[in-house]
């Protein structure tokens, strides 16, 4: 079993080491689609645009989903390590994720007060005052303590707070089924990822499945997920709020140095 933690680092900011990517592909149409020239199909850009109304739209969300990320170690050799994530989000300030793979077990809640975040096998935790929408709880603990939650941008795709960014190409790849449903693939391309989503051809624009390149690191590797919507669960207040294993310790949060790499 790889060991991912290393003593350099406080335990909470290894919390998410092993699944940290989470991406902003979150274009909203704003850009003028380009013949086909080699620049995005203007039906790529729709397909976005449809795609962040149908987040944007909703006022809770509420998924599961399948993790496969790779894991570049210092020789280049790539690890593929899995999890079973589950994110609850009801706007505009209430979330909880779960993260379990074979290492670890992690918790994140934020309730539009505090920021909580479990280890419940290892009987510890970390707690922020955070009086904010949960979309800016991320971005302090993204910013301050290098903690980037996965699929995070899943929550503003498609308001206005959603980032914009240069897609250099974007195009239909064809058809494909996931999880028995006919789905159609997309590819993007910007200056440091390529990134793939698929829809599904009827009903709301919510994709089935992520895949994200990261292009600007020299092993480029590949983060998926594969999601699994429940439309309907309704997402009651007691749910965002965390149940600490007895005798949990509390430990503080590390803040991220100047210069030093984010995790």
């Amino acid at each position: 079993m790889v060991n991912f933690f290393t003593n350099r680092l406080s335990p909470l900011l290894t919390l998410f080491l092993a699944l940290v990517l989470s991406v902003s592909p979150a274009a909203t149409g704003q850009q003028q689609g380009k013949s086909q020239s080699g620049g995005p199909e203007p039906a790529a850009l729709d397909a976005l645009k449809r795609m962040g109304d149908a987040l944007a739209e909703k006022k809770s969300l509420s998924f599961d989903a399948d993790l496969a990320t790779e894991v570049v170690m210092e020789n280049g050799q790539k690890l593929l390590i899995g999890g079973d994530y589950k994110m609850r989000f009801r706007r505009p300030d209430h979330l909880r994720t779960e993260l379990r793979t074979d290492n670890f077990t992690r918790l994140l809640f934020h309730n539009g007060e505090k920021l909580v975040m479990v280890a419940p096998e290892e009987g510890y935790f970390g707690e922020l005052d955070l009086n904010t929408d949960s979309r800016s709880a991320l971005i302090k603990i993204a910013s301050d303590y290098g903690l980037e939650v996965p699929l995070a941008d899943l929550l503003e795709w498609g308001t206005p707070d959603a980032p914009k960014h240069d897609i250099k190409e974007a195009f239909l790849v064809g058809p494909a089924e996931i999880n028995d449903k006919k789905v159609e693939h997309w590819a993007f391309r910007g200056a440091k990822l390529d990134w793939e989503i698929w829809l599904p051809e009827k009903g709301p624009a919510l994709p089935a499945q992520i895949s994200i390149v990261n292009v600007s690191d020299p092993g480029s590797p590949r983060f998926t997920a594969t999601l699994k919507w429940h439309v309907a669960e309704s997402l009651p207040d007691k749910l965002f709020r965390p149940q600490l294993p007895k005798d949990a310790k509390r430990i503080p949060f590390r803040k991220v140095k100047q210069g030093e790499k984010k995790q």
